[in-house]
């Protein structure tokens, strides 16, 4: 799936802050009435007391009984609101806050390592894997060029497929020459390569073969894509990665003591390193759940991998079992992350009724420990 989309995420808690910060700043800014004026009576007894002589009060007036008003003075102040609170308590809240308020219901009510969406395209396993279109175009904006691959991750001895067209005006994919120069991790040089339009149609393409490909270090690969049609260019990235983990095929699942979804994969390890693993769980309807993740050190040889589904969070899809997870991300951690290709699992779990799991917040788990 080819999409063009640019994200801005904003942290919720950043964005909790800000709005605090914001709210605060605003009813400081409010001057109270009555505090100007006393203030200003204040100001006015002390003019008038410095134009007279100091007396020396007496004894007793140190002993004065305590009135209503000087006994709550010294009642201690109330503990100040929290961010949050002072977002509840703002009357006229607007889309910024009431999405904080829900980022911050959606962060207590499920642990941080399961995302709850309810569309498919917000699936966060699919998107990692989704090929996006890049286009620029050229200075006087009468012409365009486009790339983009067919992969985004490939393994050592994978093909991939690097696509470009450049676009004038009314007319789409029109003929030109374009070269690309290969680039791993910015820094090394591949050499330069010729794209070719074999069906006329527009649409100048570079297969990298099996044979180039397994030789090659694991990184990032950047293929610079450049037209002789007024000097267009673009850029092109995709991640080879060594074949050091999969998936057995062989799973497992269960309800915990505390009412989760407990569902066990097996990879098998080619070398020592550290990993995550993330998958998405959906309805036998196909229908999202949500996804759990798991990132650990695991030594050669194979080895269950652990993925909890929040009990609550299965209960929201409000529909029973059997659940199916379609697609494993596996990755070897580090920088850059090596992540194999979407591994397709195809797993159902056994048929479970909604009232097995729990109907607790996390953050009301939390809060019984």
């Amino acid at each position: 799936m080819k999409r063009n989309l640019v994200l801005l995420v904003v942290p919720p808690v950043v964005a909790l802050a800000l709005l605090a910060f914001f709210h605060e700043s605003e009813v400081a800014a409010i001057p109270d009435q009555a505090t100007s004026f006393e203030i200003a009576k204040d100001t006015q007894e002390n003019s008038k007391a410095s134009q007279k002589p100091l007396l020396k009060r007496p004894t007793a007036a140190l002993a004065m009984p305590k009135t209503a008003s000087t006994q709550e003075e010294e009642q201690p102040h109330s503990s100040p609101l929290s961010p949050i609170e002072q977002i509840r308590a703002i009357k006229n809240k607007t889309a910024l806050h009431e999405g904080v308020l829900k980022d911050h219901e959606t962060f207590t009510r499920y642990p941080s390592d399961n995302v709850r969406f309810d569309r498919l395209e917000r699936d966060p396993v699919t998107m990692v894997y989704e090929t996006h279109e890049r286009t620029t175009e050229s200075n006087d904006g009468t012409a365009s060029i486009t790339a983009w691959s067919d992969k985004k991750y490939l393994l050592q001895g994978e093909s991939v497929q690097l696509s470009a067209r450049v676009d004038d005006g009314a007319n789409r994919g029109i003929q030109n020459k374009m070269m690309s120069a290969l680039y791993l991790n910015e820094s090394l040089s591949l050499g330069t390569f010729e794209l070719v339009d074999n069906d006329n149609d527009g649409t100048y393409s570079l297969t990298l073969a099996s044979e180039q490909t397994q030789n090659w270090q694991p990184g990032i690969y950047k293929a610079l894509i450049a037209s002789d049609h007024k000097a267009l260019s673009e850029a092109v990235s995709f991640v080879i990665s060594p074949p050091i983990i999969e998936l057995t095929g062989e799973y497992r699942e269960h309800i915990t003591t505390k009412g989760d979804l407990l569902f066990e994969i097996e990879v098998n390890v080619a070398e020592p390193a550290r990993f995550y693993v993330r998958a998405s769980l959906y309805t036998s309807s196909n229908s999202p759940v949500g996804s759990a993740q798991f990132s650990d050190s695991l030594s050669t040889g194979e080895h269950w991998i652990p993925l909890t589904y929040f009990g609550l969070m299965i209960r929201d899809s409000d529909e029973p079992g059997p659940y199916l997870i379609q697609t494993v991300e596996l990755a070897k951690a580090g920088v850059p992350m090596l992540r194999m290709p979407p591994a397709k699992a195809g797993m159902y779990t056994q048929s479970y009724p909604l009232e097995e799991f729990s109907n607790q917040t996390y953050q009301e788990q939390q809060a019984l420990k």
